[in-house]
């Protein structure tokens, strides 16, 4: 049997920071911003694929700053 939702939460929003998180549930596929809201707090992204995620990220980068170095020696330049 599903319990059913009894407690409430309630916070308040700028309209700008609303429309964001309005946005950004639409664009996730949340049926509302509540869903979207609840799936967020109780969902905690687990350490291992932020770890993972942020090694991805730092490689990304490094391959970014070696293709800008390249260029700028064959510009003639070696300042960024």
């Amino acid at each position: 049997m599903k319990s059913t939702r009894q407690r409430v939460l309630t916070f308040r929003l700028t309209e700008e920071e609303f429309l964001s998180v309005k946005i950004a549930s639409a664009s996730e596929g949340a049926r509302c911003v509540s869903e979207y809201a609840r799936s967020l707090l109780l969902t905690r992204p687990r350490a291992d694929r932020l770890s993972s995620k942020m090694h991805r990220m730092e490689e990304r980068l490094a391959a970014i700053e070696a293709n800008l170095e390249r260029i700028m020696i064959a510009m003639g330049s070696t300042r960024c």
